[in-house]
């Protein structure tokens, strides 16, 4: 009997360290996802078998990575299923870890990029303020430099930033570069 406990003991802290290595594989291949159908199959394979983790940040890349299946689909109705499938994961994950910068740019970033009439809630304005706010109050360092650059990087296109939230932009990704 203590055999078995001590094996689903491990059991349960060996699945989340995989899970966690998942996420940083899919982080870190994310960029390339977008312009691929085949690495979004193979991340999204990667990590879905950890929906059940419950994990926000894991949710989150999961519905982003169904936001992608969405772009590379050609039947319009796929695309519209994955496309409200990834939203209502990546919402979900939001709720559940509102504070998330990393969520928060996943969701900006597919909003801002959907036609409208296929999102019918958008969150842009919030999430805008959100992102913004963690460059305020964010300075980069070795373990946050790429998201600092990823949400430096999404907001740079937007085309109603005012001058001195460009420079904020500016000065982030000149400090991303030190490292």
């Amino acid at each position: 009997m203590g055999f078995i406990k001590v094996l689903i003991i491990c059991f349960l802290f060996v699945l989340p360290a995989e899970a966690l290595n998942s996420l940083n594989k899919v982080r870190a291949s994310f960029p390339a996802a977008l312009d691929s159908e085949e690495t979004t199959n193979k991340l999204f394979d990667q990590l879905h078998v950890y929906i059940e983790e419950n994990d926000p940040m894991i949710q989150g890349y999961i519905g982003a990575l169904y936001t992608l299946k969405a772009k590379h689909s050609f039947n319009p109705m796929s695309r519209l299923y994955y496309l409200r499938k990834g939203m209502g994961l990546i919402n979900a994950a939001i709720n559940k870890n509102q504070g998330s910068a990393e969520l928060r740019m996943l969701r900006y970033r597919v909003e801002s990029k959907a036609p409208g009439v296929l999102i019918p809630e958008k969150h842009l304005a919030d999430d805008r303020k959100s992102l913004l706010n963690y460059l305020t109050q964010t300075t980069p360092a070795k373990e946050n430099v790429s998201l600092v650059q990823a949400v430096s990087a999404s907001l740079q296109e937007e085309k109603d930033l005012s001058e001195n939230h460009k420079q904020l932009i500016s000065k982030r990704l000149l400090q991303c570069k030190q490292f």
